[in-house]
């Protein structure tokens, strides 16, 4: 039942009668229609955002207080999903960590992993029963931010009953190919292997003894400094040519590829000697195989750069989901992905793909029972680039501007500030802002990265000496004036220039200098001056720190002014001169394009466009056109020479 309207509100807003409106909104055209939807669409926005709700997340302290705000996520899903930019790493680790407590203590048991069976086993034998040989090996093959993760629920696990602990579940293709082999040497029984299986085990401890050597090493050099709130958008590059010699490969290149395709085959060869041999072990041996044999279809998808990579890999972590909780009705279970695969929609611009069915995805058409038990909370960072890329995160830039350096916050409430983009795709975002985000944002324009986060933004004051030719071959007929038929016109501008994110908007004022005219019989001083007005707007086609090619378009007016001094006895009381002027107004359509070099806050540039005068030729005295007098245009081309002071901001 619809309740009854006050009558205020039985009025449209602009105070007018319903039938009225409806029928001047039935006679606009559709995209005007559309243009007003969507302006109206963003003043909404832009309005609720004022009213947009920040939770802080505090990830500096043991105290998991901070996280009470996910209660209400919590406490109506059964899974819920993080999205991280795996590029920032103590960052998204921490805040795992300390999701994963304490959604701990709402129930939730499972640690969903986006790594294979093998990594998940050897966690649960560090943070289930503290086996040290899993210690030795997490704290080698991962890096100091991950191991730091795994002892953090290993202590939650510590004082926790039995069945409370946090089990971790590995969903994806094991890409850790040497942790694999690593896991496949522990497993080997202390015994002599059979001469049947010499080859295979011989081959196994010598390619795992050079990758344990290397993994020993970069543990040991790995930097363990880096800041929770500290983290830029590079990429990581390494460039075998600026490798000292001291630094070259120490030990054998083996190829990894082949030698897992040899050990698998022959393991499936000779699986009554393996049987044998392992004994109780043989199950989780044979798991290992299996991991290893589906990392080959994978890597093959890979190397071929196959669409099937991504679409074997997100498969596999669904069949495996749906493998594990099929019959486990009141699991609950939480999981940190890269972003892309807990998106709620098929088109994933940020990620590259147009058509793309992520995990998420697959999840709620497969098993719909968790269509609305399953939360998606994607995280965003302040600071990196391609948080944004082709504007397919919605209005994620003002949820950033709204969360301060060095800070996390939770959105929630995305129905009511979260545009519709940001909507379909998830339930909650979490914004992090660098510490540093201003310096990697001028780092990353630098380095010529188009990035697509928050606004760059700079003004620049400009001045711009400009020669345009115009046709003065009538004028002078009339006039008599001292000029070359096709005069260079010389002009001095004062403006200014705002780009935001190499869009360019210019507003310029010039002053166009008087040419006069030699006296005539010392009775007639002629003179023409003027001045002009110009808005342009443009993108800039470079991404370069020193270069911008920017073509524009724009509107313009320029006035000229014509005067005469007559002193003639005849004509003039006590000899005094007889004085007119007369004004041509033009009306203008501009292009041109601008080629500018930039140093430091200085640019230099030059240009050249052309004018289109879009008004009657004809000159003016007073308020009069003068119809019997000289026709003069202002269209043409011209050029120029520039330098401004420019200034670079961000918001």
């Amino acid at each position: 039942m619809v309740p009854d309207l006050p009558k205020e509100a039985e009025q449209p807003s602009r105070g007018i009668p319903i039938e009225q409106e409806a029928k001047e909104e039935k006679e606009e055209s559709g995209s005007l229609k559309l243009l007003r939807e969507e302006r109206l669409k963003r003043e909404i926005l832009e309005g609720n955002l004022e009213e947009a709700i920040a939770y802080p997340l505090n990830l500096e302290t043991e105290n998991l207080s901070s996280f009470q705000v996910l209660d209400s996520i919590a406490d109506h899903n059964r899974f819920i999903f993080t999205g991280e930019d795996h590029r920032v790493e103590k960052f998204n680790t921490t805040l795992e960590t300390k999701m994963m407590q304490y959604l701990n203590t709402k129930g939730y048991q499972y640690y969903l992993m986006e790594a294979g069976w093998v990594s998940a086993y050897m966690v649960n034998r560090y943070i289930l029963s503290g086996d040290s040989a899993a210690e030795q090996i997490l704290s080698t093959y991962y890096s100091h931010n991950f191991f730091e993760m795994f002892k953090g629920l290993k202590l939650t696990n510590d004082s926790l009953a039995p069945d409370k602990k946090i089990t971790a579940v590995g969903l994806d293709i094991e890409r850790d190919a040497p942790l694999a082999l690593r896991t496949l040497l522990l497993m080997l029984p202390d015994k002599q292997a059979p001469d049947s299986l010499e080859m295979f085990v011989e081959s196994l401890k010598i390619l795992s003894a050079i990758h344990i050597e290397q993994a020993l090493e970069y543990a040991k050099n790995a930097d363990k400094s880096d800041e929770l709130y500290d983290f830029g958008g590079y990429s990581f590059e390494y460039d075998m040519e600026d490798m000292e010699e001291d630094d070259a490969p120490k030990f054998f290149y083996f190829n990894m590829i082949g030698t897992i395709r040899d050990l698998t085959q022959r393991f499936r060869g000779h699986e009554a000697e393996f049987k044998d041999y392992l004994g109780d072990g043989f199950a989780d041996f044979e798991r290992v195989i299996k991991e290893m044999e589906n990392w080959l279809v994978w890597v093959g998808y890979e190397k071929a750069e196959l669409p099937q990579s991504w679409v074997y890999r997100e498969q596999y972590m669904e069949g495996n989901f749906r493998a594990m909780f099929k019959d486990k009705p009141e699991a609950k279970g939480f999981g940190q992905f890269g972003r892309c695969h807990i998106t709620r929609v098929t088109k994933v611009g940020d990620c590259g793909f147009a058509f793309f069915s992520s995990l998420n995805k697959r999840i709620i058409t497969k098993m719909p029972e968790l269509e609305n038990q399953l939360s998606s909370i994607g995280i965003f960072y302040g600071g990196l680039d391609g948080q944004n890329k082709n504007g397919d995160n919605g209005n994620i830039n003002d949820l950033i501007r709204l969360t301060d350096k060095g800070t996390a916050n939770l959105f929630m409430d995305l129905n009511d500030y979260g545009d519709e983009l940001l909507q379909t795709k998830f339930s909650a975002v979490i914004v992090v802002k660098s510490n540093r985000y201003k310096e990697d944002q001028t780092k990353r324009r630098e380095d010529n990265i188009d990035w697509q986060g928050e606004d760059n933004v700079s003004f620049s004051f400009d001045f711009n000496f400009i020669q345009r030719s115009i046709d003065f071959g009538s004028f002078n007929e009339f006039s008599k004036f001292n000029t070359n038929k096709q005069e260079l016109l010389n002009s001095y501008e004062f403006g200014m220039t705002v780009t935001v994110n190499r869009i360019v908007a210019n507003i310029a004022i010039g002053y166009i200098p008087k040419i006069q005219n030699s006296p005539r019989f010392d009775s007639i001083s002629q003179t023409v001056g003027g001045y002009n007005f110009r808005y342009t707007y443009g993108k800039d086609l470079l991404r370069s720190k020193v270069f911008e090619l920017t073509p524009e378009l724009g509107i313009g007016f320029m006035r000229l002014k014509y005067t005469e001094e007559r002193t003639n006895v005849e004509n003039s009381l006590f000899g005094t001169p007889n004085y007119s002027e007369f004004y041509n107004p033009a009306f203008l359509l501009d292009g041109r394009i601008n080629f500018g070099m930039i140093i430091g806050i200085i640019e230099i540039r030059g240009f050249a466009g052309y004018s289109f005068d879009v008004s009657k030729e004809a000159w003016k005295q007073g308020k009069n056109l003068v119809l019997d007098g000289p026709k003069t245009s202002f269209s043409g081309v011209y050029s120029g020479v520039g330098i401004s002071l420019r200034f670079n901001e961000t918001f």
